[in-house]
């Protein structure tokens, strides 16, 4: 089961499997604000679903508009997205997709990234 893991100051953090250079520091976290209408519409909906069946199982990524969604709430560039290994991107994906789909279908599901 996936979910954010919401800090003090409601943003969702992911600790990295190795540390990962953004503007000429090493990061071994990402932290995630919760996304704006403004951010959707420069980036995109990067959750693609079908709310009817709330379904984890249903759940698929527009990768490109992901990378692009990962990168603004996190603040870090998309070359440090881009060069994240697959774990830790498919982990922040998961982790900002948290953002958009309803928690009950989260919590319900039995799948585990």
């Amino acid at each position: 089961m996936i979910e954010p893991s919401p800090a003090a100051d409601d943003k969702a953090r992911v600790s990295l499997s190795r540390p990962i250079e953004a503007h000429g520091e090493p990061l071994t976290e990402l932290v995630f604000r919760e996304p704006t209408g403004g951010d959707i519409a420069r980036c995109g909906n990067p959750v693609i679903w079908n709310p009817a069946t709330q379904s984890i199982d249903d759940v698929r990524f527009d990768e490109a508009k992901m990378n692009k969604m990962i990168a603004t709430l996190a603040g870090v560039p998309l070359s440090t997205v881009e060069k994240l290994p697959a774990h830790d991107w498919s982990v922040c994906a998961w982790t900002v997709a948290g953002f958009f789909l309803m928690p009950a279908t989260i919590r319900s599901s039995s799948a585990a990234v």
